[in-house]
């Protein structure tokens, strides 16, 4: 399973933005299931709207819809591990999103994430295991 965040849905979505091509690429070569969750989905939905309108916003909720992801729960004691993360990595300033999406990557021991955020994904180490692959490899 590989964790998508909301730069890489942004980049898919907006033919303009820098990183559309990678995320196209990228998307094309994967053969593992993706999974977000309802921050990113929240995040990415304001995102969209706000930059390229509603109707960008509804073609992603469109593919939500048709069950082309997976959406991982986010329960009370993913806050809660998210908040440690955010306190461990003060340094990152961390949003609460790309918090509970570490916590998640714990959680689920998911070790691939589909974003353009390297400084924060890249910084990141689950508790078990090794850095996470970040993909697209080659920006």
């Amino acid at each position: 399973m590989i964790l998508v965040d909301t730069g890489a849905f942004y980049a898919l979505a907006d033919r303009a933005d820098r990183h559309h091509a990678a995320a196209a690429s990228c998307l094309q070569d994967l053969d593992e299931r993706l999974a977000t969750h309802p921050l990113v989905v929240a995040e990415t939905w304001y995102l969209l709207e706000s930059r390229l309108g509603r109707h960008a916003a509804r073609r992603f909720a469109d593919q939500l819809a048709l069950g082309r992801l997976d959406l991982l729960p986010v329960e009370a004691a993913d806050y809660a591990a998210a908040l440690v993360i955010e306190q461990r990595y003060e340094k990152l300033a961390l949003g609460l999103t790309d918090a509970v999406s570490f916590a998640l990557c714990d959680r689920e021991r998911i070790t691939s994430v589909f974003t353009f955020d390297r400084k924060d994904f890249g910084t990141f180490r689950p508790t078990r295991g090794r850095a996470l692959r970040l993909l697209p490899r080659v920006l």
